[in-house]
């Protein structure tokens, strides 16, 4: 492996040489940047064209989404009611799991599953329980998850949680 990385490295530094530049090995998409200003609107970062979709609207003025995958929109999900039964009355937008983790939002525990569809999940911006301070350790003890967001609560549903803090699970168990 060590030799392949020598001989990669070998060959860009040529081409820097040969005046052809930086080479770049990256998405054509842009990856730079963050989503502050979505976050802060209360918004999540989703692939362009799942917003509306999943019951939310698009940020007219917040343009600040990054993806690996794509084009990405700030999608604004509903205005949350008290004690909501549904994702829409929660806050939440329906969207693919993958949207969701990658667009920094928080999965639900109610209503989790948008209505019993077996594609969709309830997917909640992070403003609805805050930046996470807890991580949730799966019950081996070695693997981490998000915690869900329960009508303004962090949660684990499967585990326990510790503190982000934490170095590792195997030492809070």
């Amino acid at each position: 492996m060590k030799r392949l990385l020598v001989r990669a490295s070998t060959w860009l530094s040529l081409l820097a040489v040969l005046g052809l530049g930086a080479v770049s090995c990256s998405s054509p998409y842009a990856t730079n940047g963050s989503a502050t200003s979505c976050m802060g609107t209360g918004g999540i970062c989703l692939p362009q064209g799942e917003c509306a979709p999943g019951g939310g609207s698009v940020s007219p003025s917040t343009t600040d989404c990054y993806s690996d995958s794509g084009p990405t929109e700030c999608c604004l999900g509903p205005a949350a009611t008290d004690g909501g039964a549904t994702c829409a009355q929660q806050g939440g937008v329906c969207v693919l799991t993958d949207s969701c983790n990658q667009g920094r939002g928080y999965f639900t525990v109610t209503d989790a599953s948008c209505g019993g569809s077996s594609t969709l999940i309830c997917c909640l911006p992070y403003s609805s329980c805050g930046e996470p301070s807890i991580v949730c350790c799966a019950d081996d003890g070695v693997g981490t998850y998000t915690p869900a967001c329960d009508h303004g609560t962090l949660v684990c549903t499967i585990g326990n949680a510790v503190p982000i803090t934490a170095t590792s699970c195997s030492m809070q168990m």
